[in-house]
């Protein structure tokens, strides 16, 4: 979620509640209630360590973040960076303690504000707010920070971006377990089939009267090609078409052989000979060839 701030600023004097640090104040300390305990999964009253943030969108608040620390993840100071509104300097002060963020949700929702809510970003309890909940974990699921934003409805615009990943090739599809398809879907990709299912499924034995058929038909074309090429007095119309069709089969072929060669078990191979049996077996073909050529010069005699 993005929103957008021309000019952004924290505050830490008497509009800011309590709690509200800066640089030079130290660190308010409290215990966690029922709700907070829950969300941190934590006992009630331990300790925590509580971050409040008031940006500002020119002289109108903009967005409250409270961002929540237990101290049995890590005991941690103020920042020294500029503070972001979304209170994403803890996440530097977690990661110099030695504490990895490996997962985070988040969890958006409308609703009203609450009084005090209200009161600090200047709005009444009818003007909608967005809250989000943003809870991060680390490896083994703990959770190790626990951040409360509320942004002014009014003023808020949410942007969200998709792209699309790019399409695995093929031959990394066939190499990972699928059977190349001798069809493509509407689109023009590739259809693949999970050798799981390949063996006996319905899809698969008709994968196989297919690509007979293909290979059958790549067969009579190339007949008829070699026909037509033997005729001297084949037209342009034809030679081109004839042509066409070989394309069209020659990438149906290459795709059977594709799909079957991706499927067959790699070949057992014997291991080559030590070099020292080498050297051995030559030796005894000097040996035996020099009684070889003593025996023949005993006959030549």
């Amino acid at each position: 979620m993005i929103s957008r701030h021309e000019q952004c600023s924290s505050q830490a004097d008497s509009d800011v509640p309590a709690g509200t640090h800066a640089h030079d104040h130290a660190l308010p300390t409290m215990g966690a209630h029922p709700a907070l305990s829950e969300l941190l999964d934590v006992p009630v009253d331990t300790r925590l360590t509580e971050y409040t943030y008031l940006s500002h969108l020119y002289q109108a608040p903009q967005t409250l973040a409270r961002v929540y620390v237990p101290w049995n993840v890590a005991e941690l100071k103020v920042p020294k960076t500029s503070r972001s509104p979304w209170g994403e300097d803890i996440r530097s002060l977690l990661a110099g303690a030695g504490v990895d963020v490996a997962s985070t949700v988040e969890r958006v929702t409308a609703r009203l504000p609450r009084t005090e809510e209200a009161n600090l970003l200047h709005i009444t309890t009818k003007t909608p707010v967005i809250a989000i909940e943003r809870t991060s974990f680390d490896a083994d699921g703990h959770v190790v920070e626990l951040a409360l934003l509320v942004l002014r409805g009014d003023r808020t615009e949410a942007v969200f971006t998709h792209r699309k990943a790019a399409p695995p090739e093929v031959e990394d599809c066939v190499d990972s377990g699928f059977r190349l398809l001798p069809w493509d879907s509407p689109e023009g990709k590739p259809c693949l089939l999970s050798v799981d299912c390949a063996s006996s499924s319905a899809l698969s034995q008709i994968a196989d009267n297919v690509e007979t058929e293909q290979t059958n038909a790549g067969a009579e074309v190339l007949s008829g090609a070699k026909s037509l090429l033997a005729e001297p007095e084949a037209g342009e119309y034809l030679l081109r078409f004839a042509l066409a069709r070989t394309v069209e089969a020659l990438g149906e072929v290459l795709r059977v052989a594709q799909s079957r060669g991706a499927r067959l078990s790699v070949p057992a191979y014997d291991e080559p000979e030590d070099e020292d049996e080498n050297e051995d077996n030559e030796a005894e073909g000097e040996d035996s060839g020099s009684k070889v050529r003593k025996v023949s010069k005993g006959i030549t005699r």
